[in-house]
């Protein structure tokens, strides 16, 4: 079973995509956005397309995201209260993405594991367990 991956030209327009999508809606453009669009995983995604990542995508989200001139007659307490909402969705994603890790760290631990046993059973390794356990 082969992955086909998307060409650097798709991964462009995506990301190219997910920053219009962040200027017109607000929100922070995301790496996680792109890979959702494109239905990668983060480890596939960042293996195959970290040039892309960093030089491309990262400058261009950064921009997006600085702090515009306050609109003309906007309070401090109005822009206060843009930044705790925007501060409040970005935190959001981040606790999803660190549940998303660490649910692929306990998958990979288990799969670890199962590959242990695995290999000592056809290797005939016999595990002696200490009776303190």
């Amino acid at each position: 079973m082969t992955l086909e991956l998307p060409t650097d030209t798709q991964v462009k327009q995506a990301m190219d995509d997910i920053l219009a999508e962040a200027v017109r809606t607000g929100r922070t453009a995301t790496v996680t956005a792109v890979e959702r669009r494109l239905g990668l995983r983060h480890a596939t995604f960042y293996r195959h397309y970290q040039p892309l990542i960093t030089d491309y995508f990262r400058p261009k989200a950064q921009v997006g995201s600085q702090p515009t001139a306050t609109a003309a007659g906007a309070t401090d307490a109005e822009t206060g209260r843009e930044t705790m909402k925007r501060l409040r969705r970005e935190n959001t994603e981040l606790r999803k993405l660190v549940n998303i890790y660490a649910e692929t760290i306990r998958q990979l631990t288990l799969r670890a594991s199962e590959a242990e046993k695995a290999l000592e059973a056809q290797a005939g390794v016999t595990q002696i367990r200490s009776w303190r356990q």
